[in-house]
């Protein structure tokens, strides 16, 4: 498990990539509310994490889980904590999914990505595992 603020418990990993690693985590202060805490290397530069916070934080859509908190770990590792959004990811779901649901999810998938690059939002690393 990592190392994460005192104020998270983390519960279990979510998944990794070869930037980061997220996590699910338990928020002590908010009455155990559930939060997706995304977790760089330790000696990362955390400069793209906080132009990542800066510009999400201002962002406000039924589609987008909302962020809390950036900072640094006590072994100086840059976290980003954002909304936990329960449920499968694209690439699991899909498979067993109607026509007709997979035509709906598609289409709100593209509201939002629409609704980001309107504001000049690029997602470098969209695909079925991330959404």
């Amino acid at each position: 498990m990592p190392r994460l603020p005192p104020r998270y418990t983390a519960v279990r990993q979510l998944g990794a990539g070869g930037q980061a690693s997220v996590w699910l985590a338990a928020d002590a202060r908010a009455a155990g509310r559930q939060v997706a805490i995304k977790l760089l290397p330790e000696g990362s530069d955390g400069r793209a994490l906080h132009r990542e916070f800066a510009l999400i934080s201002r962002l406000r859509h039924p589609g987008l889980p909302a962020v809390y908190e950036l900072g640094l770990t006590g072994d100086r590792r840059p976290f980003l904590v954002a909304e936990y959004v329960a449920g499968l990811a694209l690439s699991a779901w899909q498979p067993t999914a109607s026509p007709a649901a997979r035509v709906a999810a598609i289409a709100r998938l593209l509201v939002i990505v629409d609704f980001l690059h309107r504001r000049g939002v690029v997602h470098r690393d969209l695909k079925p595992d991330n959404v």
